[in-house]
């Protein structure tokens, strides 16, 4: 379940809240108030249905989103186990995610003609590099492979988006549409060299 709770911290928590749930992730320290130190007492005090609800719906007039659509309810469970390992301080380390470059990031353009490019940006865009890295390229299970059952065609690219595993936020149409699931899925066959 931590492992579980990790995958989906770090792929949309620790850019507010940090890796370490300090609240000092990227954008969480500049936030008008600043992202919550999860590890406080504050936090920590709470019941787990209450984080679990704030998770799934947000908290009005903050830079804290709801995740409803994104995760279902084992996954938020996990969070919430998450978040409570990281009050106690042992919360398993993330994984390192490389950082784009400005190279990598050059190549995302959402009007160019090639698919590849389009999906690029739509990897950026929607964050997909936060967990994968910028080429696919981060450590263990969130690495990128071509022999990862889910990329075996475009197919069962979209189906895992649309109904992803436990982790990993769900992708509606209304977050990437079709036509972005198919740019999406160029931009990642880009990602491994062929045979």
């Amino acid at each position: 379940v931590l492992a579980r709770g990790r995958e989906a911290y770090n792929g949309s928590c620790a850019v507010c809240h940090g890796a370490d749930g300090s609240g000092q992730g990227r954008f969480g320290a500049a936030m008008y108030p600043p992202a919550s130190n999860l590890r406080e007492a504050a936090v920590q005090k709470r019941p787990d249905g209450q984080i679990f609800w704030i998770i799934r719906n947000g908290i009005s007039f903050v830079g804290m989103p709801g995740f409803a659509e994104q995760y279902n309810d084992e996954s938020t469970w996990a969070l919430v186990a998450y978040v409570r390992a990281l009050g106690r301080g042992d919360a398993p380390a993330g994984n390192a995610v490389p950082t784009p470059t400005d190279e990598q990031l050059a190549i995302a353009d959402p009007f160019d003609s090639k698919a590849d490019r389009r999906g690029a940006a739509v990897f950026f865009e929607q964050g997909c590099y936060m967990c994968h890295g910028p080429r696919g390229d981060a450590v263990g299970n969130m690495a990128l492979r071509p022999t990862k059952r889910a990329l075996a065609t475009q197919d069962s690219f979209a189906k895992t988006l649309r109904e992803p595993p436990v982790g990993m936020p769900r992708y509606s149409e209304g977050h990437v549409g079709s036509a972005d699931v198919a740019d999406l899925y160029s931009y990642i066959q880009t990602l491994y060299p062929r045979a």
